[in-house]
């Protein structure tokens, strides 16, 4: 257990920090971790995590994170006024040359704000990197207040972010249903479109950013309040390769005001959408806010609609 207790400055928490020395190995094995949060902050940077490596010197290191426990990472009572707080499983931060790590077999849950605070909830993120090959990880509640000021909470299960370096994202499973919240007055608070998210991938459009997302499972349920949307898969930028082969990507989530609730979404055209796409599943109730697929500003209501759009031209042909 960590647990941080602060009025003022920035705040930091974390059960592991992994910080590999260059050309060397750091192994991480059979940890459980839980209960790590900070409380009672006011105004200030606020970072918590279960484990976290976040180096710019340790070149050609090695890192292998396999078969732990993380369980209840949170934030409580704070009142941060504009600023918003990121709450991470686990998180990564090394584009160092040579960098490698795998992330496999680890049970991520219990990842939150309580009911008044803004959050930036996710069980696993990339910010920079090179190599990460991440399989087998079971991720699942995850939840986010609101605070009365400040940027608007979200919620990533897997969220791959600025230079998230070249990587394999295959047999994971995702699950985040915000009917599960013990607390219902929180995530029915969440208020803007792509609120929730199972795996996002935001990565600086370029190749050296890159992921294969093979065999994955996505469901996402619950609601939201004024203009709450969600999709099972994002995808943000044109050129970034998205490939997405053998997937379940399930969006039972209820959207409101002008929000879409898509199994799969992207704000591009169809530059960087892998022509080797295919063979995904995808299900959504299939209604003109629950499309299967919402890209740029149309939402492609049934997979049909979806497969004929010029989007998706010579991809997805055995997805269902």
């Amino acid at each position: 257990d960590v647990s941080v207790n602060t009025s003022s400055g920035n705040s930091y928490a974390a059960g592991i920090y992994v910080n590999p020395a260059p050309n060397a190995t750091a192994t991480l094995t059979g940890n459980t971790i839980r209960n790590i949060h900070i409380k009672n902050a006011a105004s200030a940077q606020m970072q918590v995590y279960g484990i976290t490596s976040t180096s710019a010197t340790n070149v050609n290191a090695v890192e292998s994170l396999q078969g732990n426990i993380i369980d209840s990472v949170y934030i409580d009572d704070v009142n941060l006024g504009a600023q918003v707080p990121f709450v991470f499983g686990m998180f990564f931060n090394n584009n160092q040359t040579g960098s490698d790590r795998v992330i496999a077999q680890n049970t991520i849950s219990n990842i939150f704000t309580t009911a008044g605070t803004n959050g930036q909830v996710m069980g696993i993120g990339f910010f920079n990197g090179k190599q990460s090959d991440v399989r087998r990880n079971h991720v699942s509640k995850l939840f986010a207040g609101r605070g009365s000021a400040g940027t608007a909470s979200i919620i990533r299960g897997v969220y791959l972010l600025q230079n998230s370096g070249v990587g394999s994202l295959v047999n994971n499973f995702v699950s985040i249903d915000l009917t599960q919240d013990p607390d219902v007055t929180r995530s029915t608070q969440l208020n803007t479109n792509w609120s929730l998210v199972g795996i996002e991938n935001s990565s600086v459009a370029n190749i050296a950013n890159d992921w294969s997302i093979y065999y994955n499972t996505v469901r996402i349920a619950g609601a939201g309040n004024t203009n709450f949307g969600a999709a099972a898969f994002l995808g943000t930028q044109a050129t970034t390769i998205m490939d997405l082969r053998n997937n379940i990507f399930a969006n039972y989530a209820v959207p409101s005001g002008t929000g879409f609730a898509a199994a799969i979404r992207r704000n591009a055209g169809p530059a960087g959408y892998a022509l080797t796409s295919n063979n995904n599943l995808y299900f959504t109730t299939q209604t003109a806010t629950t499309p299967i697929a919402h890209f740029q500003s149309t939402a492609y209501v049934t997979l049909p609609i979806f497969k004929s759009s010029p989007y998706v031209a010579g991809r997805e042909a055995a997805s269902i």
